[in-house]
């Protein structure tokens, strides 16, 4: 019997976003869907006319991203039209009853999740022709138009990826690992560790004694995906407590776990990200939480969590503004009292 992926918010998600979430189930998709169903009739296209393949796994999320990714993206025909023009679009249900779906697609359906690991869904999968993934991505906000700019980006990127890659081939040494790097820097962690480990070892191990500067990257990049389990267990028990804002609970844990994971980069770059959402949403400490968003995101600008951390980090960079505003504004009220006379206009934003 065929058994969907796990559904679960997939990171520490705003508290805003969360209250803000459809409670709706996600709704069908139309008859006369863009979306291909059949995996190998969309990668026979995406080759033969040399077009990215775009892969949406769908299927019900108990924080209404999937409501979301329907309503804003994938039912929007202004987005079929325009992600038509570079990629093949294609489709792969996961309801929750699945007593409608043909037993072909089922089992198709199955074979792709062992294919494009996808444990908490919606997600989002962009491969070449050939099926080789490049990128991937759960719900992220700004609608049909971000998405569209995500794909564009990755795609920009995978070229350049390609490009260093097929140099690669060309020598060795030294200047073949030089190349290696150079193009999996292009991509993202996940990716690296899952698409590329060949490479990555092959890196590690030629950069030895560091000298070239890629073994700790690509080192760290190794051991993040081999962490991968305890990195969601302790991602599962801060979300938990971020949704029960217990945020006394949740400092103490983070500090806990700082001394169980001293020298992880997932671990490092989780429980920045951690601390901040505790002081943006428990502390309303904005720039204290702004400095641990940049200290996260600099930690591993390519992994799972950064996405969401730059989402935070402009949240909190657009609240200091704020605050800052509204401090010129009380200081000019206050001169203005002191001189009895009016307030200076605040100084205009360059």
């Amino acid at each position: 019997m065929h058994r969907a992926a796990r559904f679960a918010v997939p990171l520490l998600l705003p508290l805003t976003v969360l209250a803000q979430a459809p409670a709706a189930a996600a709704a069908k998709p139309p008859t006369a869907s863009p979306f291909v169903q059949d995996f190998e009739t969309a990668r026979s296209h995406a080759r033969n006319r040399q077009l990215t393949l775009l892969m949406v796994f769908q299927g019900p999320a108990a924080d209404g991203s999937d409501v979301r990714l329907e309503q804003e993206v994938l039912a929007r025909p202004e987005f079929a039209t325009a992600a038509a023009k570079t990629c093949v679009l294609a489709r792969f249900d996961y309801p929750q009853d699945a007593s409608q779906v043909p037993e072909v697609l089922k089992r198709q359906n199955a074979w792709l999740l062992t294919k494009y690991p996808s444990r908490r869904l919606p997600m989002l999968w962009l491969a070449d022709g050939a099926g080789r993934a490049f990128a991937k991505t759960g719900w992220l906000p700004g609608g049909h138009k971000g998405l569209l700019e995500w794909i564009a980006a990755k795609q920009a990127a995978h070229e350049s990826a390609v490009a260093a890659l097929q140099r690669a081939a060309t020598c060795g040494g030294i200047e073949r690992v030089k190349a290696l790097a150079e193009g999996l820097r292009n991509l993202d962690d996940d990716i690296v560790a899952t698409v590329h480990f060949r490479e990555v070892l092959e890196i590690v191990g030629t950069d030895r004694d560091g000298s070239l500067g890629c073994k700790a990257e690509f080192d760290a990049i190794a051991r993040d995906a081999a962490a991968k389990p305890s990195f969601e267990r302790v991602r599962d028990e801060l979300q938990a407590l971020v949704e029960q804002q217990k945020w006394p609970e949740l400092g103490a844990r983070i500090e806990a776990l700082r001394k169980e994971h001293p020298d992880a980069r997932w671990a490092r770059q989780y429980l920045d990200y951690a601390e901040g959402v505790r002081r943006a949403d428990g502390e309303a400490d904005p720039a204290a939480a702004l400095l641990l968003f940049e200290q996260a995101l600099a930690s591993a600008p390519r992994s799972e969590t950064a996405p969401w951390i730059a989402l935070r980090r402009q949240q909190a960079a657009a609240a200091v503004l704020k605050l800052e505003e509204e401090r010129r504004r009380q200081e000019a009220e206050a001169a203005k009292k002191q001189k009895g006379g009016k307030a200076p206009a605040p100084p205009k934003k360059k």
